[in-house]
């Protein structure tokens, strides 16, 4: 049963109730669902363990606490969550201390939150702050505005909608990493097949769902098999958490290594390509290994040049900035080289007449340095 399922599941009494609350109808993506607006005090909402945006960050806390997040003390998780940058909680706090949690958080009616986990965490990043200063918890977290909805009002579909809604279209919302994005898309993916649907028509519906093109679908799901395979490649467990790290905070080099090793003109063949993956994997499980996603595309074109390649090889990728700086002088020279043969192309196409003294000048100059050139190249 996939993760949002298990939120579907019928419960025998709602903890959240909407008796008395006058409902209003909200557009999700397409979709209009019933929702009932309140506020509820922060010590009424319950985090959703399974939200793909924190899942790894929960499955790290378990394996340092050696615990099941469900054993581990809330006040810990908050700590532990709020302390990592990736989340952005702490301008998120601040922000929430002097104007409260102005976008209505969006729960089901047994008090689990279907989005909102950033609020949610900030909220109570702003409690401990209160509490370390033994001083009483602001106002502002006795009244979050909340949006119930029943939990047999909604089926997985219209739940993924509400999901892409506040998380996928855009807006000028800190959005979910593409990692975890890609993770959402693939389980849904997952779901489509087991339901006999065809890979395109399984496109198409993520498609529908994400608000997303097909292609896009596809170029995630297919980076994320590249990413997978980086987290499989890991021999030990301490190994695979920080591969797993490394994805969710660097997916997008995954990405861009499906673009320019796997796609295009430039891509490489079935001889090239389990070489340089394995040197992409290397570099990407090192500390120290790419400085930026520029050096991505440099490395890839290194493995068809035997030069850069044997470098990067021998000093097992420590000479990467070296091999890059190689592979970008040499694309400025190509690029030198394609200019000269334009500049030939429009001097050969000039009647004589056209032939100014400037220009007789400037060819002579450019005889001149070409010379000194062959001459240097001569004596090497």
């Amino acid at each position: 049963m996939s993760k949002l399922k298990t939120l579907t599941k019928k419960i025998d009494s709602a903890i959240v109730s909407t008796k008395g609350l006058k409902p209003k109808t909200e557009l999700f993506h397409d979709e209009w669902i019933t929702v009932y607006p309140t506020e509820l005090p922060l010590s009424k909402i319950t985090y959703w363990p399974e939200n793909d945006r924190t899942k790894f960050t929960f499955d790290r806390l378990e394996r340092i606490e050696k615990k099941k997040l469900a054993e581990i003390p809330f006040e810990r998780v908050v700590d532990f969550v709020t302390s990592l940058p990736i989340h952005e909680l702490d301008s998120l706090s601040r922000s929430i201390e002097r104007n409260g949690v102005r976008v209505p958080m969006i729960i089901l009616d047994d008090a689990t939150l279907l989005d909102g986990n950033r609020r949610f965490f900030a909220s109570h990043l702003l409690r401990r702050r209160f509490e370390r200063k033994k001083q009483q918890q602001p106002q502002v977290l006795d009244r979050i505005p909340v949006w119930v909805i029943k939990t047999t009002d909604l089926n997985e579909k219209q739940r993924l909608k509400i999901l892409a809604e506040a998380n996928f279209v855009p807006d000028l919302k800190i959005p979910w990493p593409f990692g975890a994005k890609a993770k959402v898309v693939e389980d849904y993916y997952t779901a489509c097949l087991k339901s006999k649907l065809t890979h395109e028509k399984a496109l198409a519906e993520i498609a529908e769902v994400f608000a997303m093109s097909e292609s896009i679908a596809n170029q995630w799901l297919e980076t994320l098999q590249i990413a997978n395979e980086f987290v499989s490649s890991s021999k030990t467990e301490d190994a695979h958490y920080k591969h797993r790290q490394v994805v969710e905070e660097q997916f997008v080099y995954f990405w861009e290594f499906r673009n320019k090793a796997m796609k295009g003109r430039s891509q490489l063949n079935a001889t090239e390509l389990p070489d340089t993956k394995r040197m992409f994997f290397h570099l990407m499980a090192q500390q120290d290994g790419f400085q930026n996603l520029k050096q991505v595309e440099p490395m890839i074109r290194a493995r068809r040049d035997s030069e850069a390649w044997s470098l990067l090889k021998e000093s097992k990728g420590t000479k990467l900035e070296q091999v890059v700086a190689m592979m970008n002088e040499k694309r400025a020279l190509r690029a030198a080289e394609d200019k000269a043969r334009l500049f030939l192309a429009w001097i050969k196409g000039l009647p004589a007449e056209e032939i100014t003294s400037k220009v007789s000048e400037l060819l002579e100059q450019i005889a001149e340095v070409c010379s000194k050139c062959i001459k240097k190249g001569a004596k090497k």
